[in-house]
This record gives structure tokens, sequence and C-alpha cells, in this order.
């Protein structure tokens, strides 16, 4: 019995200095130090454990629950990055914008091989656009193609937005109100990007980004691998190296892209929504870059699990919709209907007087 308590002392202290890394990911760029991206990454997972291990304490020695309690508590600002617990009533006024952010995942235009089925597909994952009738939307994996024209058309009759930017088949910005000044930043070595345009509402300008920072690439078999594992199989050690590999690549891209876009922000001469698929984490280096002078709308009105990754890799936030500090946040809400890949997040702003 005291070789099995020490040995899961041993697991547990080392948990405790997995999830410390974590918390230091935020800070160490992954171009400088690739290896805390995983530990910021695994956050969730670190969580799931400190729970499990806190309940076999629990039953056989209470008094070990609080290594991982105040381990959980000092990560707090982590913690509340995933999960949130807000009671706080919905704001609503005559100013009231609302946003939607939401990775259609191309519209499933490869699921099927006739415009029929395309355009039906198609009308079924933006339903939620259609229910929620945002005043300015954010589309990632929108992609190009000949039945483009006839989304648009769909989304201007059904919920009056009719004024879109976009270049290429990257990120879309689609509003009920006319876009001014328009542009995008385009990133190295990439097929991702972020675009940009200035609105005028209720007399005040204020620049809008869509960002879709770089995107891991994974593979069909990259993801049975995450999913199940099997050590039988000769070329496991090697796909499990291979899925290493892109996340470290696509990291270090996501951290120069992340300082590329939070730069443009910072130097934007009006207020800021971002409507935003970071592919990563709160606790991350990317993450932080943008969000840190700008209001999180699931940090301040969000509640229960915020994942936003519909995929199989379980209990990931990396969809956000932020706002400059002018903005008061009325409210938030993730949109569980599994139509993509993604959840669309809808949250409503108050200009601050």
């Amino acid at each position: 019995m005291k070789l099995i308590r020490k040995g899961f002392l041993s697991l547990n202290i080392i948990l405790i200095v997995a999830t410390l890394l974590a918390y230091l990911a935020p800070y160490v760029s992954p171009e400088q130090f690739w290896l805390m991206t995983f530990f910021g990454l695994a956050y969730p997972l670190l969580l799931f454990l400190h729970v499990l291990f806190m309940g076999v304490w629990f039953f056989f020695e209470k008094k070990l629950i609080f290594p991982s309690l105040i381990t959980i508590l000092l990560g707090w600002t982590h913690l509340t990055g995933i999960i949130n617990l807000n009671f706080s009533a919905n704001k609503k006024s005559a100013q009231t914008i609302r946003v939607m952010s939401y990775n259609v995942r191309l519209l499933g235009q490869y699921d099927h091989n006739n415009d029929k089925d395309r355009i039906t597909t198609a009308r079924q994952i933006l339903q939620p656009v259609i229910d929620q009738k945002p005043d300015i939307l954010f589309l990632q994996e929108m992609g190009r193609n000949h039945l483009s024209e006839t989304h648009h058309i769909y989304l201007t009759e059904k919920a009056a937005l009719k004024y879109a930017h976009w270049q290429g088949s990257g990120p879309h910005i689609i509003s009920r109100y006319p876009l001014l000044n328009k542009g995008k930043i385009q990133f190295e070595d990439s097929g991702n990007a972020a675009v940009f345009a200035d609105i005028k509402v209720n007399d005040q300008i204020i620049r809008v980004y869509n960002v879709h920072l770089q995107s891991l690439r994974f593979e069909e078999k990259d993801f049975e691998t995450i999913k199940k594992p099997d050590p039988r199989q000769k070329d496991t050690p090697e796909r499990i190296k291979n899925i290493g590999g892109k996340i470290k690549r696509a990291a270090a891209q996501r951290a120069a892209q992340a300082e590329q876009v939070a730069a443009h922000i910072n130097a934007s001469p009006y207020p800021v929504i971002i409507g935003a698929d970071l592919n990563d984490t709160p606790s991350t280096y990317s993450y932080k870059q943008i969000a840190q002078s700008l209001k999180d709308a699931f940090r301040e009105k969000g509640h229960g699990l915020g994942s936003t990754y519909a995929g199989p890799i379980p209990a990931q936030r990396i969809d956000f919709l932020f706002a400059s500090k002018s903005f008061e946040i009325g409210s938030y809400q993730r949109i569980k209907q599994k139509l993509s890949d993604h959840y669309p997040i809808f949250c409503t702003l108050e200009p601050k007087p």
C-alpha cells in the first residue's frame, strides 16, 4: 500500500509541475521554446487529471487533496478561460450591436457532388446566422466557388447582411452596416489570413477584424491516431511524431501571426471588435498577444464549459469574440448546434457612453 501511495504521490507531483509550466506557456513564444506550447494546449487535460487525483485522495488521504486544489486555484485565469460561472443579467439597449463568429468548414461543399445538395447543406450550416440575425458576422473557412454569390444573396435576404469583405477564400466580414476602409493582413507562407474593415455604427466608427490563425493541417489519419492510438501498429510512433511536428510548426507560425495582428490592432485609430478562430486555447502565447488589451466576451459573460471545437479533440475553446474596453459585453452564447466542426459563438456589445 505504501508503494502505491508513493507512486500516486510522485505522479501527482509530476502533474503539478506540468500544470505550472502550462501557466507559463502564454508568456513564452513557441518560436523561442516550442515545448511550452504542448503544456499550454494540454491544460484542459491537466485540469481533468487534477480532479481525478483529488477524487482518489478524497477516499484515501484527504489532506493530499490540497496540492492539486492549490495548483488549480493558482491558475484561476486559466481555469476561467475554459470554464466560467457568470450569473449577471444580460444587457440590451437601443444601441446594442449583435456579433457572431463561426467557422463554417467550407459549408460542407466537399461532402456532395451536386449543387442542389451543396446548397441545402450550406443553408443548414448557416441556419444559426438566420436565427440570431447578427449585425456583424465573422465567417472562417467560408471558401470561394461558383456558389459563393448564392450564399451571400441568401444571407442578405434572410438576415439583412448586405455588405461583405473578403480576399481569396479566407475569412469573411459580412455586415448589416456599410463597410468603409477595408484591408487584409497577409501572413507569410500561410493560407490563413486576417481581414479588417471600418464600419459606422450609431455615429461611431469601429474597426472590425476577422482573424484565422495557422491551422494544424491534420489529416484523417492524424485524428484517428489521436482518438485511438494503437501501440500494436508499427507506424504508431511515426504517426505520433508527425502529429507533434505539425503542432510545433503551426504553433510557431501562430505566434508570429498573433504578434502581427496585435500590432495592427494596437495601431487602430478606432475601437475594435474581433471575431477569431485562433486554433489556440486561452493558455497559449498567441491568445495572450491578441487578448491582452481587449475584453474576451466569454470571460465577461460566458457560463459553463466554453469549448467551441466540435471535432474529435475535446474541451478546446479556440474561437473567440473580443472587443475594446470601451465596449460593455451585454451577453455571450455558444450555440450548441453541431453543423460544422466548430460551434458558432454570439455576443452583444453595448458602447459605453
